[in-house]
Order: structure tokens, then C-alpha cells, then sequence
């Protein structure tokens, strides 16, 4: 995270698998991370794994509505307080592009996984456009243990 520019940060999703790995990665690093009330410099969004058992229509909308709700909460923060968003989440949102690189520009085409990091990954980046957040994606492609 750029040389410790972002030294203090809140992980929001701290306690979830990917969470844990993140917060690993960046006290390792040296940075210092704090509650979400403490003045911070980053706001990393590690969102929720989707629920567990069988996942009807209505179960998963629930979940990806949920999910753009944390993420908007967590973006109106990172604008107040003029902190990073980090917003980790997969590159299912952006789809297959073969070995072509993928960046915020790459035009979205989902894959159905991806579909609620698609509405996130949608509405942050409108809120760059038309607020100024400061948002960077890290986009996974591919999570499996820790």
C-alpha cells in the first residue's frame, strides 16, 4: 500500500478468511491497524463469503444487497474522513478477458459469480467519478486456503 503512505488502516471483514489474510499481510508490513472509529488513512472492504447451504434467488440477493450496503457505508466513511477505500473483491465482476490485463477501464462482463461484486465494483466507481473517492479494486481471481 504504497510505501506506508496508508500507515493507519481499519479492515473492515477482519474476521472472515480472505479478512484474516489481509490484516496478516499488512501488520507484517508495519502498518497499524486500527478500530473504524480511530482516524485512519485506509479503509480495506473484505466482504462477507456468500451464506452457507443451498442459495436460492432470494437468499443471494439478499446477501449481494447486504454487500453493496457495507460497501456504500464504508465508502461515505473513506469520503469524511479522505482515507483510501481498498475494495477486495474478485475478477469474476470483470469476467473472462483471456490474457488481456484487467484494470478499472476493462469493460465488465460478469461472469454469474460475480454479478453482486459487480453492482459494488458499479456504484464505487460512480462514487470516484462523481464524488472524488479514492477507491482501488483488488480484484482476486482465484482464493483457496489461507
Amino acid at each position: 500500500m504504497d510505501e506506508l503512505r496508508f500507515r493507519r488502516v481499519h479492515v473492515a471483514g477482519a474476521g472472515t478468511l480472505l479478512g484474516a489474510a489481509v490484516v496478516g499481510e499488512l501488520e507484517a508490513a508495519g502498518h497499524e491497524l486500527l478500530h473504524a472509529t480511530a482516524p485512519v488513512d485506509a479503509i480495506v472492504h473484505c466482504p462477507a463469503p456468500q451464506p452457507p447451504g443451498r442459495l436460492t434467488h432470494r437468499r443471494l440477493g439478499a446477501h449481494r444487497r447486504a454487500e453493496e450496503a457495507r460497501a456504500s457505508a464504508l465508502a461515505r466513511d473513506a469520503l469524511v474522513c479522505g482515507a483510501r477505500l481498498v475494495h477486495v473483491g474478485t475478477a469474476f465482476a470483470w469476467g473472462d478477458h483471456g490474457s488481456s490485463w484487467i484494470d478499472e477501464a476493462t469493460p465488465q462482463r460478469p461472469a454469474p459469480l460475480g454479478a453482486g461484486d459487480l453492482d459494488v465494483s458499479r456504484s464505487l466507481m460512480a462514487l470516484r467519478r462523481d464524488s472524488g473517492l479514492d477507491v482501488v479494486f483488488v480484484a482476486l481471481g482465484l482464493v483457496y486456503g489461507p
